[in-house]
């Protein structure tokens, strides 16, 4: 469990905080008592982007939002908390249904007809249902760490939205 709406971690700090920072703590807390490993899943925003190339797990986090402060401080808990843990890290998760990218294309196309969308934002769209398959997949293993899982390539969000709407029609 998550707040997930960027937009919301930046009207409600304290909000942020205490749901992906302080929850994730709390987790960690009850995993730790119990003797339970713990998936934590986090997100590309923990990096501000400018590396110029990939980032990769052994990465310093460099998180500029108020959505990426709070799930590095979630990491940080996770990471200091329990000696078996997955951080799983990804980007532009989206699946059928729900709020996510994908929907609010399509609705804005349906509202407003012509749509701007920014082209300096570039990440691995992901499908819900191929991340958990994967996260599926590490459990069995044993081998705790921080993963950075999404789909095969890149695309900037223009790129993303002209492809959705191609598709949808």
């Amino acid at each position: 469990a998550a707040m997930t709406d960027v937009d919301g971690c930046e009207r409600n700090p304290e909000l942020a905080f205490r749901v992906n920072a302080l929850g994730s703590q709390n987790v960690a807390l009850a995993c730790e008592r119990c003797g339970a490993a713990m998936v934590h899943v986090s997100t590309n925003d923990v990096f501000d982007g400018r590396l110029g190339r990939a980032y990769y797990e052994w990465d310093t986090p460099t998180p500029r939002s108020t959505y990426a402060r709070s799930k590095a401080a979630g990491e940080f808990y996770v990471r200091s908390l329990l000696r078996h843990f997955y951080i799983v890290r990804t980007a532009w998760v989206y699946a059928r249904g729900g709020s996510n990218f994908v929907t609010k294309i399509m609705a804005a196309a349906d509202r407003h007809g012509a749509l701007r969308v920014v082209t300096d934002e570039v990440s691995a769209p992901t499908y819900a249902p191929d991340l958990a398959q994967a996260i599926a997949r590490l459990l069995v293993t044993g081998h705790y760490g921080v993963y950075h899982f999404t789909n095969s390539g890149t695309c900037s969000r223009y790129d993303w939205a002209v492809k959705i709407l191609e598709l949808s029609g």
